[in-house]
């Protein structure tokens, strides 16, 4: 009963911070968080290898390290999964463009508001490339289990791509989230993204 009361107490915690917008002990965080929402201006924006044409589907089945900005921070599980599907499509004009069609957090569907990537470095040869995206999702939890609530997450990407076989996408990377405005954490993840028929709407 105990543990169970634990449980109950965290989950109310983690809805009124979403309520609360996540603004209380906020902290400004490091360099290196502060590096992953920067305005520093893209030199160049890159196509990716012709190969990674089609669409990707991969989870992000936890987390490899968090490192918590604000209090709300800490309750994030390294446990989380995220599924991801990502189409890159051919552009009438030339080159190519990344788009997220769908995105599933802890199971549950999250709608996406929007989604910006650029490619800031490829190498053909290798079959890899390096990401810097910008998605704003929302997902919408119950309070009690009966009274719906919103949450708009954004997420800042560094990500690190490579193509280790026609099927296979290998990624790592680290991410910046912001819950309802807030910043709330940092974490380093890694998932693979195994190809999928190319009839998603984006």
């Amino acid at each position: 009963m105990k543990i169970e009361s634990k449980r109950v107490a965290k989950a109310i915690a983690v809805v009124l911070a979403i309520i609360a917008g996540a603004g209380c002990g906020t902290m400004t965080g490091t360099g290196e968080e502060r590096e992953l929402v920067s305005s520093t201006p893209i030199s160049a924006d890159y196509d990716l290898p012709t190969v990674m044409y089609g669409c990707w589907q991969g989870s992000i089945d936890g987390f490899d390290s968090i490192t918590p900005i604000s209090w709300v921070g800490n309750l994030v599980s390294k446990a989380m999964k995220t599924t991801y599907t990502m189409c890159y499509r051919r552009r009438p004009q030339g080159g190519g463009v990344l788009s997220l069609a769908n995105v599933e957090v802890g199971g549950k569907q999250a709608t996406v508001v929007s989604f910006e990537n650029h490619v800031t470095a490829v190498n053909v040869e290798r079959r890899t490339g390096h990401l810097r995206n910008h998605v704003v999702f929302e997902q919408v939890g119950h309070l009690f289990f009966v009274i719906p609530i919103s949450a708009q997450q954004d997420i800042y990407a560094e990500e690190d791509v490579v193509m280790q076989s026609e099927d296979l996408l290998a990624m790592t990377g680290q991410q910046l989230v912001r819950l309802n405005g807030k910043d709330i954490a940092t974490m380093t993840f890694h998932g693979d993204f195994h190809r999928v028929p190319d009839d998603v709407k984006s």
